[in-house]
């Protein structure tokens, strides 16, 4: 199973990566991340721990398409954004809490 749509935004430090998609300024763009189609505002969660994972994005007005390898991390959650002319970038990497003592 690959990467998978989530609501998930918080996370322990041992889950798998969650990877969030935002848009700069909001316009119409595909989005694709690990296979995965998301839109703006979406997450997606890697399979197990993480690693580097695609994201493609193609214009839906102009026809053109960037792509760029992230690089997401198990425990955290990224938030990657997409700004004219089709820039990847990311830009918000947050650790996820630690988990408690047992």
């Amino acid at each position: 199973m690959g990467w998978r749509r989530t609501v998930q935004r918080t996370c322990e430090a041992d889950d798998p990566a969650i990877l969030c998609v935002d848009v700069d300024p909001d316009r119409p763009l595909r989005v694709t991340v690990g296979g995965e189609a998301v839109i703006p505002g979406e997450c997606v969660q890697a399979p197990a721990r993480g690693g580097s994972i695609k994201v493609t994005v193609r214009d839906g007005e102009s026809g053109r398409e960037a792509s760029r390898r992230v690089r997401a991390r198990a425990g955290r959650v990224q938030t990657i954004t997409v700004r004219e002319p089709l820039k990847i970038r990311l830009v918000e990497r947050e650790r996820c809490d630690r988990a408690p003592f047992r």
